[in-house]
């Protein structure tokens, strides 16, 4: 089998075009960098986390009590300490439309955003927590770079879990600094600035984030045992491609088991979920990503509270997340039942839909959204059952990823 697969693995969030006349993040220009505040967008709800769940925190922090007991409740709390616990700003949810406009009109390429929200879409019954995949900071990177970004919508009416993967190369609006890749917002401000990019242009609530860099992913697989994936024969070459070119290995082929079930570790699994190197592009990489998590979800159902408290205090020190103690508490303790949940997967754009154009913009291949208000209408849906914006007569409803690739051919 030949090896002709692409060397930018590592290079491509950000090409020696990817900035146009800029040459790195730090020579963007200082008018362009700031971002002033503002209240263009309000949230819908008194409290920043869902006053439901809130209320039942107290309740859960008994039960936890009673259920470890003594030094089994010490070891709860010693786990969920670990966590890398990072409030992000009160008002980092702002979003500017005036200061984002401002700087829309300098880009070369105009493209109609639709009707963006005054208010962002929520519910107090349903969870939405970002999840961040990102490279390590490197020097002179205040922040790593977003390799996939997954919004889990936890819907406690409806007990459905939905995961909307965001293709990094979306051209957006970035609020306080310029139209660009969505991945751009994370290396420009982190989860801040990504959060308030995915919000501004989407108009849904985002409650908290947590970020899992590519060592912590590798570890957290690892401490899990591995995972069980099913995989093409061009898949297991992607990924022992991967691992030999970039020194992780000895030998050219690692895995020599044939298509079908095989058994990944942390390393394997990380290439599985970044593999970009097919037909579909990045849409079959977040297919992937969405994957991964969903056979995870699958395995933790397997365990019992002391199991899942367990695995916290390991892979805890791994995850940067703005959830608190009390909110972990509450998400552990109910965690047997959210795996129960159903999982629906959907990607931003739909690869069926046809919603979408890629073309160039200003030298980089993006991916642009026709029609604004029909994503928007098709996102809410998804995730909160209803939405805010006025609905598509063409909008498709989530296939699976094949289905989308029969559809799209």
């Amino acid at each position: 089998m030949q090896d002709n697969h692409k060397n930018d693995d590592f290079e491509d969030i950000f090409s020696d075009s990817s900035y146009s006349s800029y040459d790195d993040i730090d020579n963007f220009p200082v008018e362009v960098r700031s971002r002033p505040s503002s209240n263009a967008q309000k949230k819908n709800k008194s409290q920043k986390f869902k006053k439901m769940w809130i209320a039942n925190i107290a309740i859960c922090l008994v039960s936890v009590i009673f259920i470890l007991g003594g030094s089994a409740c010490i070891y709860a709390y010693s786990s969920i300490s670990r966590i890398n616990y990072n409030k992000l700003p009160e008002n980092s949810s702002s979003s500017s439309k005036s200061s984002s406009s401002s700087k829309a009109e300098s880009s070369t390429t105009s493209y109609n955003m639709g009707t963006i929200p005054d208010t962002l879409k929520s519910d107090d019954d349903v969870l939405n927590i970002m999840l961040f995949g990102a490279d390590k900071k490197v020097e002179g990177e205040a922040y790593g770079r977003s390799d996939s970004m997954i919004l889990l919508s936890i819907n406690n009416r409806t007990g459905d879990i939905v995961m909307t993967s965001f293709l990094r190369d979306l051209w957006v609006e970035i609020p306080g600094y310029f139209p660009h890749r969505l991945n751009t917002s994370y290396a420009l401000g982190g989860a801040e600035l990504a959060i308030e990019t995915i919000e501004y242009n989407f108009g849904v609530d985002v409650d908290r984030y947590a970020i899992v860099d590519f060592d912590s992913f590798t570890n957290i697989i690892d401490t899990l045992g591995g995972i069980d994936l099913e995989l093409t024969d061009e898949e297991i070459d992607y990924i022992n491609w991967q691992s030999w070119k970039n020194n992780q290995v000895q030998t050219r082929h690692e895995i020599t088991a044939k298509a079908g079930v095989v058994h990944l570790n942390g390393r394997q699994a990380l290439w599985y979920s970044r593999d970009r190197d097919s037909a579909g592009s990045d849409w079959d990489r977040t297919n992937r990503q969405r994957i991964v998590l969903n056979t995870i979800m699958k395995d933790l159902k397997k365990s019992n509270l002391a199991q899942i408290m367990s695995i916290i205090y390991q892979v805890g020190p791994m995850i940067e997340t703005d959830l608190d103690k009390g909110e972990i508490v509450y998400l552990a303790q109910n965690a047997l039942n959210y795996l129960n949940y159903d999982v629906t997967a959907l990607s931003v754009p739909d690869l069926s839909g046809g919603n979408f154009s890629c073309p160039k913009i200003d030298g980089m291949d993006v991916v642009t959204i026709n029609d604004w208000d029909a994503e928007r209408a098709r996102i809410q849906m998804a995730i909160f059952g209803n939405s805010d914006c006025e609905v598509s007569n063409n909008s498709s409803e989530e296939t699976t990823i094949d289905e989308q690739y029969n559809n799209a051919a």
